[in-house]
């Protein structure tokens, strides 16, 4: 009987590997394993370039895991700034929380990696159920998965040890979750894309400032039903929020953000409009000297197969048509948020666009500054991820 039992395994291996599901997750995590290849020749190796800011993220799940393994929180460190230390919010909630229970096992290196690849291959299957979502079929939703995960910008950050702004499968999952609610116009649903909306803003405040500006536009036609998941985004987005804004407020806060400190990083962290569609490396400021590598470069390939997929509903395919019905309000939420990353001024050719009488010309992200001068919104490109 045991013979005839061990006889089935692989039977059962071969039809598990033939399940759609674990063929997609193979897909989804070989995307992964290309864009973070290094980690392959050397696994305990941190990922990313070690001179910008992989070691300041990496080692936030080791310093949750030791304060709560001490019964204590992560608010109140003297790692930092030592002796003095002071009061911080680990930036990248969900890698310290995912990465604490690793540690131990994995050491920060290992962990790093597989949080990493974790990100990468949560944003390839995030960005197909948006694909998905639309209507697309099979090849078309792993092009939109590719494209996706692999973009310049999560290479690039991935590079710059940023985690949070590789950490883009919330904002995916939450257009997904956006779409959904839209067709099916109920409270519920809509509840259920802000709970993607907030669940963007845990991962990141800007992440979830965009998947925001894409929920209210998309959510326009629907706003009868969308009211409700913008409370609920608010709601889960409130407690990072709030921690956030606690720490850059308390005087023995580690990490600071004077008032002078915006137009500072407005000027280092300028989008030249260009960085969209211009290909070949190119930087809107050129902070290479510093390590650090910034790119929203959307690709040549990936906007010609937008266009003619855009062209060929407008010829009456009612196939595509039928995947593009809602393209005219997405395109809208793309423009949104590729208005709003532009920063709080126009940024062109290396210097800021000045109007006749020698102002700065002031666009909507400035606005976003205004409302919300205690956080440190200062970083506006990411909040073009949607797009």
């Amino acid at each position: 009987m045991a013979s005839v039992r061990t006889q089935d395994w692989p039977d059962r291996i071969r039809q598990l590997l033939r399940s759609p599901a674990i063929l997609a997750f193979l897909g989804h995590l070989t995307l992964g394993l290309v864009i973070t290849f290094p980690m392959l020749l050397h696994p305990s190796d941190l990922v990313g370039n070690g001179d910008v800011d992989v070691w300041n993220h990496a080692w936030g799940p080791w310093w949750w895991a030791t304060e709560m393994s001490q019964g204590g929180l992560p608010w109140q460190t003297e790692y930092l700034l030592w002796p003095e230390g002071g009061v911080l919010w680990f930036i990248d909630p969900v890698l310290a929380i995912l990465g604490a229970p690793f540690v131990g096992s994995f050491g920060i290196g290992g962990t790093w990696n597989l949080l990493m690849l974790s990100y990468v291959v949560f944003a390839s299957w995030a960005a197909r159920r948006f694909a998905r979502s639309l209507g697309a079929g099979p090849w078309a939703s792993w092009g939109a998965s590719a494209v996706f995960a692999a973009s310049a910008w999560v290479t690039c950050e991935i590079h710059n040890g940023i985690s949070e702004a590789v950490n883009i499968g919330f904002v995916a999952l939450a257009l997904a979750w956006i779409e959904d609610a839209a067709r099916r116009k109920s409270l519920k649903s809509w509840a259920k894309a802000g709970l993607g909306v907030g669940l963007s803003a845990i991962a990141s405040p800007y992440l979830g400032l965009g998947a925001g500006i894409a929920a209210l536009v998309r959510g326009l036609p629907s706003i009868r039903q969308a009211w409700l998941g913008g409370i609920v985004a608010v709601l889960v987005a409130a407690p990072p929020s709030i921690a956030l804004r606690t720490q850059l407020e308390s005087p023995d806060a580690i990490i600071k953000h004077p008032d002078e400190m915006n137009d500072q990083l407005a000027a280092h962290n300028a989008v030249d409009p260009r960085t969209f569609f211009q290909p070949f490396g190119f930087r809107s400021v050129d902070l290479s000297h510093e390590g650090f590598e910034h790119s929203m470069y959307l690709g040549i390939f990936a906007l010609a197969l937008v266009f003619f997929a855009f062209r060929a509903s407008r010829r009456g395919d009612h196939d595509v048509e039928r995947i593009y019905e809602s393209e005219t309000w997405w395109v809208l939420a793309a423009v949104a948020c590729a208005v709003f990353a532009l920063g709080p001024y126009l940024y062109f050719n290396d210097g800021w666009l000045e109007i006749h009488d020698g102002r700065r010309l002031r666009l909507p992200w400035g606005v976003i500054q205004q409302l919300m001068p205690g956080l440190a919104v200062t970083h506006p490109l990411r909040l073009a991820v949607p797009t």
